[in-house]
C-alpha cells in the first residue's frame, strides 16, 4: 500500500485539483470545434470478451453513422499485443501505447498517451487499466470519461484508495447498468452528478442460421464467470437427458477446462475463442450464462439478437436486463437449480420459442446498437463543449441524437 501511495499520490493530487478547477462538461470547450469531434478510446487490448466486443461494435456503428468530417473515434491499446484475439475493424485508426498492464506498463503507456492526447477533444477509458493510464497521463484540457462494465469489485480493498483518486478525477463515469452504478459509484469515488448509465446495444443478427440443438455457453475461464457451475449442473442431470454443451471463450480450450470437464467428455466440448460466436448461438437451443456478478451481459443481447432462448444467473446486472419467464429464464446459483432450469427449458420447445421471440423484440426496441452509439457520441459532444452535433457536417444517417442522461 505504501508503494501504491508513493506511486499515485503526487499525480492524483494534480489531477483532482485540475478537475475541480473546471466546470463539469465544459473542460474541453476551449478546444477548436471547426473540424470533426475527435475522440480516443483507450482499452487494454482486443479480446473476445463482451466489453471488448461491445466497444468494437460501437466504433463500427459510429463510423457507419458519421462521416470522418463530423466525428472521428480512434482506439488506443495499452496491453500486450500477444493477448489480442480479435482483429480491429477495417478503417479503424489504432494508436498503440503497448507497455503492459503492470504498474510500470501503466506508467509508460501514460507517457505515450500524454504525447498524443492533445490531438483529441475527449479521451474515453474502458476498464480500470485504461482509467489509470488516462489519469496518470494528466491530459490537460482534454475531456475525460471512464466506463465500467461490472457490478462488483474484483479485488480486495487495497486498491480502493487509488481507484478513488483515478475515478474521482474523471469528468464522467459511465456504467452500462443501474446495478453497476449502484454497487460501484460510491466505492470508486465517482461523484454522483458525474455518473450516468448508457446500456449496451446490439445490431440485428441476419444469419447464417444453422439447425438448432444443444447448449452454448459463451464464457471465460475465470471464477466470476462460473463455467464450473454449469458443469456441476450437467453432472446433476440424468445421463439420458444431458444436452450437448459447447463452451466458447478464453480458456475453454485449455488444459484446466479439459480437466474440469473430463467426466462429461461425451457431452461437453470447449472450443476456446471463436470467430463465429453469434452463429454458434444462432444454432443453439439454449444459451447459458452462469456468473456470480455482471454489469449488463453482452451475451444476453447476443442471444436475443439471434432469437435464442437465454438462461442466466439471477444476479443484479442480469435481473435488470432479463425479465424472468418473459424474455429469459433466471436461475439461482446452485447446481440443482441450474439442472432443473436446463431440463425445464430443453423439454419445452414452445416456452423456449416464446422467450426467444420476446427477447428478440426487446433488443430491437430497447437495446439497439444505433441508440447506444448515439448516446456515446452525444456524451462525447457534451463533455467536449460541442452543442449541436445533430447538424454536424458529414452525418451519414438522419435522426436525432438521444441526450445522454446523468439522472
Amino acid at each position: 500500500m505504501a508503494v501504491c501511495d508513493a506511486y499515485m499520490r503526487p499525480r492524483a493530487a494534480s489531477i483532482l485539483a485540475d478537475a475541480d478547477a473546471v466546470s463539469v462538461g465544459l473542460r474541453g470547450a476551449r478546444r477548436r470545434t471547426d473540424g470533426p469531434l475527435r475522440v480516443l478510446r483507450v482499452m487494454p487490448h482486443l479480446a473476445s470478451g463482451g466489453t471488448e466486443r461491445q466497444c468494437l461494435e460501437i466504433l463500427e456503428e459510429i463510423a457507419a453513422t458519421y462521416d470522418r468530417t463530423a466525428v472521428v473515434v480512434d482506439l488506443a491499446l495499452i496491453g500486450d499485443p500477444r493477448l489480442e484475439t480479435v482483429p480491429a475493424p477495417d478503417g479503424l485508426t489504432l494508436r498503440p501505447l503497448y507497455a503492459g498492464t503492470g504498474p510500470r506498463g501503466l506508467w509508460c503507456s501514460s507517457r505515450r498517451l500524454q504525447s498524443i492526447a492533445s490531438e483529441y477533444h475527449c479521451v474515453h477509458a474502458l476498464l480500470w487499466p485504461a482509467a489509470y493510464v488516462v489519469a496518470l497521463a494528466g491530459v490537460g484540457d482534454v475531456a475525460t470519461i471512464a466506463s465500467l462494465h461490472s457490478s462488483a469489485l474484483p479485488y480486495r480493498n487495497w486498491r480502493r484508495t487509488p481507484d478513488r483518486w483515478v475515478y474521482g478525477a474523471m469528468q464522467r463515469v459511465a456504467f452500462n447498468s443501474e446495478a453497476g452504478r449502484g454497487c460501484l459509484a460510491a466505492a470508486i469515488g465517482a461523484r454522483p452528478e458525474r455518473t450516468l448509465v448508457i446500456p449496451n446495444g446490439k445490431r440485428a443478427y441476419e444469419g447464417p442460421w444453422p439447425s438448432r440443438g444443444g447448449v452454448v455457453c459463451p464464457t471465460r475461464l475465470m471464477e466470476q464467470k462460473r463455467p464450473d457451475l454449469l458443469l456441476a449442473a450437467l453432472e446433476e442431470m440424468p445421463t439420458a437427458s444431458r444436452p450437448s454443451t459447447v463452451f466458447i471463450g478464453t480458456g475453454t480450450d485449455g488444459a484446466a477446462f479439459k480437466r474440469a470437464a473430463r467426466s462429461l467428455a461425451p457431452w461437453v466440448r470447449g472450443d476456446g475463442v471463436v470467430s463465429n460466436a453469434m452463429e454458434r448461438m444462432a444454432g443453439a437451443a439454449l444459451v447459458a450464462s452462469p456468473s456470480d456478478s455482471e454489469g449488463s451481459p453482452n451475451v444476453v443481447l447476443e442471444a436475443w439478437a439471434t432469437r435464442t432462448c437465454v438462461v442466466a444467473s439471477r444476479v443484479p446486472g442480469v435481473r435488470e436486463l432479463v425479465r424472468h419467464g418473459v424474455d429469459g429464464w433466471l436461475v439461482d446459483n446452485s447446481p440443482e437449480a441450474w439442472a432443473d432450469a436446463l431440463a425445464t427449458l430443453l423439454h419445452d420447445d414452445q416456452l423456449r420459442g416464446r422467450l426467444a421471440q420476446a427477447g428478440h423484440a426487446r433488443v430491437q426496441t430497447d437495446f439497439s446498437l444505433a441508440s447506444a452509439a448515439q448516446r456515446w457520441v452525444q456524451l462525447y459532444a457534451e463533455v467536449s463543449g460541442w452543442t449541436d452535433l445533430s447538424r454536424a457536417p458529414g452525418k451519414k444517417k438522419a435522426g436525432t441524437i438521444v441526450p445522454a442522461s446523468a439522472a
